[in-house]
């Protein structure tokens, strides 16, 4: 393009944009190979191979039958928090079966995309058009049940910071910042809980103040109509609230149970307070983002097994045995999600 007054050429506006993703890319990619090579440094590939090489086929078939029971508990949840959004707004119910291959569709995309947050636009989708839920009742169910999961996975998580500073292995930089940052963040969507409680619609509220055209205007109904349905099933049916929590209680009750098993299959020798503290970090790692916590789980679990003591190698091995699972759950996911999407 060629500006007229001075016949100068210019850019594309896209240009700048363009070369800013490749960069962030190539830093990206660039983090995940250090923190990998950091990792394998720590532990020769030959024990790593011999260590997995020695978990008998039961024990993987274990590991499986619990991941498929945690998401099985987290479609339950998903249903009761939208069968109790549909007593008063939406008469339309969601089958069991449905909500866990959409759960399930959910986890391919998010584990091979950045971000722990790429599978929801896909729910919406397939809760809209294959499910047809009004869209505010689709928004309300999946931000609801959001909700509720962050709830208790940061409640734990800031249990497992708290256990690691009062052992003292945080050091004292960490232990100066992580404990208020972490109630930080446990506060936000506890706030936003209450104020929903009271019947403030908060986001509602701040959407509005925001000028936009006529799509901008559909948004922000589809939001507050949203918010309304949770703040009605506050009001009138606190009970789901009180299940759907426990519920998300008991999904990581599982989650721990897992971890432990496996701790126990690869003879990790982890109490039940230090396998809190490496889920906690196997944990923090997904909240990276990069694709399925590439790298940041290999060197999380490595230093959780410094921490405790424990030869690196069986950190590493550990970290392969939850990759194998979730590679398999997340391709799994990522083939229902597109015959899901076609259909």
């Amino acid at each position: 393009m060629v500006n007229e007054m001075s016949g100068e050429t210019l850019k594309p506006e896209g240009g700048g944009q363009k070369r800013s993703l490749r960069v962030t890319i190539v830093l990206l990619w660039a983090l995940i190979a250090l923190l990998l090579w950091w990792s394998l440094r720590q532990a020769p590939l030959g024990e790593i191979v011999q260590t997995l090489r020695a978990l008998r086929p039961w024990q993987f078939a274990v590991v499986i039958g619990m991941n498929l029971l945690i998401y099985a508990t987290i479609a339950l949840r998903w249903r009761l928090v939208l069968r109790g959004l549909s007593q008063a707004e939406q008469p339309r119910s969601v089958r069991f079966a449905d909500l866990f291959a959409y759960r399930l569709s959910s986890f391919g995309v998010n584990y091979f995309t950045p971000g722990p947050f790429g599978g929801e636009p896909l729910q919406f989708f397939l809760l809209t058009r294959r499910s047809k839920l009004e869209n505010a009742s689709a928004l309300s169910g999946i931000f609801l049940d959001r909700l509720l999961e962050a709830l208790v996975t940061i409640t734990f998580v800031v249990t497992g910071l708290v256990l690691l500073m009062l052992r003292g292995m945080a050091g004292a930089g960490l232990n100066a910042w992580a404990a208020p940052a972490a109630g930080l963040v446990l506060a936000l969507p506890l706030a936003h809980m209450l104020a929903l409680w009271r019947g403030k619609l908060l986001l509602s509220s701040f959407l509005a103040r925001i000028n936009g055209g006529e799509r901008w205007q559909k948004i922000r109904a589809t939001v507050f109509r949203a918010e309304e349905q949770i703040a009605t099933l506050f009001a009138t049916r606190p009970g789901v609230l009180l299940a759907g929590t426990a519920l998300s209680v008991l999904t990581w009750l599982l989650m721990l149970a897992e971890f432990i098993l496996m701790l126990r299959f690869l003879n990790i020798p982890l109490g039940m307070v230090e396998s809190l503290i490496a889920l906690t970090v196997a944990q923090l790692a997904f909240a990276v983002p990069v694709p399925g916590g590439l790298g940041t789980l290999e060197a999380g679990q490595v230093f959780a097994m410094q921490m405790f003591a424990v030869d690196p190698v069986l950190g590493l091995s550990l970290s392969l045995l939850m990759r194998v699972r979730d590679v398999l759950f997340g391709i799994a996911g990522l083939f229902l999600a597109g015959w899901l999407v076609k259909g």
